[in-house]
């Protein structure tokens, strides 16, 4: 009797030691989670202030005849009256439907020319490893160098580009100053320093694949 008193008692001892442990963890995993929401509170504030409030009062300004300088043509009385102007006018809708052409034709060169280059990369080998970095390297130039290297390329006085095809015998027209060739221009420049992005997730992806599906 004394026995199964005891064991009783060790039993009730255990599930309260139990209870208590988990009764810490919870106190303790909601403690974690108050400490990271205030921890995030201060970033929060930063990013919704630099990003979201000039955001906001953009928009709020299009909806206004706000002149720079006239402080006082900040009013409401035709709110619309801007994106009515601007879906009627010739120029805006052409250079959206501009806009649209240089983005599809530059996100599927992208995917193409990444795809097409990952797996081409992907093997082990220290020769590839360099040359897989070689091709990071338009990716993480700054935008202004990548800017100057191209200009360089499409102004003919000191394009070798230029030159080259001159020296051959078929000078060609500056391309980025000729409307036919301007939007392929910048196409061909926005491709050469994104399509390393496209080749860099699909060479992680490619790699992240068991090699025994691939051998079947």
């Amino acid at each position: 009797m004394a026995s199964e008193t005891g064991v009783d008692l060790s039993a009730a001892a255990r599930a309260g030691r139990a209870t208590r442990l988990q009764a810490a963890s919870r106190g303790w995993a909601r403690e974690q989670r108050r400490a990271l929401r205030w921890g995030l509170l201060p970033a929060l504030i930063i990013l919704a202030s630099v990003t979201l409030a000039p955001a906001l009062w953009l928009v709020v300004v299009s909806l206004t005849p706000l002149s720079p300088t006239q402080p006082g043509s900040f009013e409401f009385s035709e709110p619309w009256q801007n994106y009515q102007k601007a879906f009627t006018e010739p120029e805006f809708v052409r250079s959206v439907w501009v806009q649209v052409e240089l983005s599809v034709v530059t996100v599927m060169s992208q995917l193409l020319i990444g795809l097409g280059i990952a797996l081409l990369l992907d093997k082990r080998s220290r020769l590839l490893e360099t040359v897989r970095t070689w091709f990071l390297v338009p990716m993480v130039l700054p935008p202004i160098v990548v800017a100057i290297i191209w200009k360089i390329i499409y102004t003919p006085a000191i394009s070798p580009v230029h030159q080259l095809a001159a020296f051959i015998g078929i000078p060609f027209h500056s391309l980025i100053t000729n409307a036919n060739t301007a939007l392929w221009a910048i196409a061909v420049a926005d491709t050469w320093e994104w399509f390393p992005f496209t080749m860099l997730m699909t060479l992680a992806a490619l790699q992240m694949v068991p090699k025994e599906p691939q051998e079947a």
